[in-house]
């Protein structure tokens, strides 16, 4: 998986896997979720903005897109390992993860979007 991160303006972005546009040339049948925090970092005054494809049926990760004003170009080394792995939603949920405490937590960010993300499917099955 290529990763790609940037910081321009103040604004770190960066991708890894696939992304909506390319799933169009994908036979996978996908689901896109989007998650946004507007009172990220330790003094609550930083954003971050995930878009996360996955598998539709499996929940499997399929690729990341990051935006934010503060470095959250870490995640897309988590990430990486979470698509070698063929890592699910659920997978992220369970996985335990160190966060020093004077560390602002991007990876934290992840696994609440993998909450909502959870919910959002299982109101969907039902």
């Amino acid at each position: 998986y290529k990763i790609i991160g940037h910081c321009h303006f103040g604004l770190y972005r960066g991708r890894i896997g696939l992304t909506e546009e390319e799933m169009i040339f994908s036979n996978h049948a996908y689901r896109t979720y989007l998650y946004e925090n507007k009172e990220f970092g330790r003094s609550l005054n930083h954003f971050i903005c995930l878009k996360i494809i996955t598998h539709q049926e499996t929940g499997e990760f399929l690729g990341l897109q990051c935006l934010s004003d503060y470095n959250c170009l870490e995640l897309l080394n988590v990430m990486s390992l979470i698509l070698r792995s063929k890592m699910s939603i659920d997978d992220v949920i369970q996985q335990d993860f160190y966060y020093p405490v004077h560390h602002v937590n991007v990876v934290a960010e992840l696994q609440k979007a993998c909450q909502e993300m959870s919910r959002e499917r299982r109101q969907d099955a039902d």
